[in-house]
């Protein structure tokens, strides 16, 4: 769009290649990147986790990871998510899947494949996650958006999504994707249902990424089909408050309704999407575990508002998420997620009783050291 003096009036979503002029930042040598990334590694074990998942990676970033590991510098253990380039004609995604070695579970305890996945729609706070319904719907222009009907953007469309998972899950892959508004939720379920009709679904532990508007009809497909959850609920805290605005409270009954997933036997896996900056606490969605167990528990925003209490969970639910249920998303729940006799010796020892210490207290856990393998690599005893 442009105003009549030819000035340009608008935002430009999802067009980064479009920019001309733009200085690049400086580049990082293989080794610069392999330390980058053990710090942050070490970084997530100070904050008291032994297992992470990285959910988008690339060749390129494998071979930093196979590095690490070849030198016996991963603090903690780690499972990787390709994310395929899905912009492509579908001819070259699929002929990637097929020639790609890669498959679910390949590697070893330290460091192996977990997820195949597709970016689907865009972000929440930004106006370009694919919803049910329009942006406008409430009269007013939302994100700089003038076209009341719009939706937010669906980047596959649905055939060319068949073909993508399709191949994939004919290469043996876990299936995921990155779906954060209510349309593009129940594409991906319109996907594993047709999926599923060839061959049954529930054994992949293939899963729903964020989803964070969710109905009631999306919650029964996924007890139906036997789909599980990755959730990140931090965003509780963080993003209601301007969700709101945006949606009104009514439309938001299902955002993140956790407790609706467990008493449908849903198992669902407890993550923060970081980000951006190395703060646990204060970086672009916190790794904190303790803090998103803490929003969990009590969904209070940002501004003190609770959520949906409905939708509350236990403190014993909100650990499960966090431990055995993120270990049976990825395939680990046999050897990681719960301290008993013939598991590794991954544990995390805390400066309080998470089960008995107030409730506002949860927030503030700190980890006196991480155990991985049966090694301090954090902190000290």
């Amino acid at each position: 769009m442009k105003v009549p003096d030819g000035e340009p009036n608008g935002i430009l979503r999802n067009a980064s290649q479009l920019l001309k002029g733009v200085e690049r930042s400086a580049s990082f040598s293989d080794e610069d990147k392999v330390a980058a990334l053990r710090r942050t590694l070490q970084l997530y074990a100070g904050a008291g986790l032994t297992a992470v998942g990285d959910r988008a990676v690339t060749p390129a970033e494998v071979a930093i990871y196979e590095k690490l590991k070849s030198r016996g510098q991963l603090p903690v253990r780690v499972i990787l998510t390709w994310r395929i380039n899905a912009a492509r004609p579908v001819e070259q995604v699929v002929s990637e899947i097929r020639a790609s070695s890669w498959t679910s579970n390949q590697g070893d305890d330290w460091l192996r494949f977990g997820t195949f996945k597709v970016t689907l729609d865009g972000g929440q706070s930004v106006g370009t996650a694919y919803q049910r319904m329009p942006y406008g719907s409430f009269g007013r222009q939302l994100y700089g958006q003038p076209d009341p009907d719009a939706r937010g953007t669906l980047f596959v469309e649905p055939e060319k999504l068949y073909r993508i998972m399709s191949a994939a899950r004919d290469k043996g892959w876990q299936l995921t994707a990155h779906v954060q508004g209510g349309g593009a939720i129940d594409t991906l379920l319109d996907i594993f249902e047709r999926l599923d009709r060839e061959k049954p679904i529930a054994p992949s532990r293939s899963h729903v990424m964020h989803g964070s508007f969710m109905s009631e009809e999306a919650l029964n497909r996924m007890q139906r089909l036997g789909v599980i959850a990755d959730v990140q609920p931090g965003w509780l805290y963080f993003d209601v408050p301007a969700l709101k605005r945006v949606f009104g409270i009514d439309n938001m009954r299902y955002f993140f309704p956790v407790r609706s997933f467990i008493d449908r036997g849903i198992i669902v896996a407890g993550g923060s999407d970081h980000m951006i900056g190395h703060d646990k606490n204060g970086a672009v969605n916190p790794y904190n575990p303790f803090f998103n167990m803490w929003a969990t528990i009590t969904r209070r925003t940002r501004e003190g508002e609770t959520i949906y209490p409905q939708e509350k969970i236990s403190r014993q639910e909100a650990l499960k998420m966090w431990t055995i249920w993120a270990a049976y998303l990825q395939f680990g729940e046999k050897t990681r997620g719960s301290i008993e006799p013939g598991k590794f010796a991954d544990l995390v020892v805390i400066d309080r009783d998470y089960l008995s210490c107030a409730e506002e207290d949860i927030r503030r856990i700190e980890p006196v050291a991480t155990i991985v393998n049966g090694r301090v690599v954090s902190g000290r005893l």
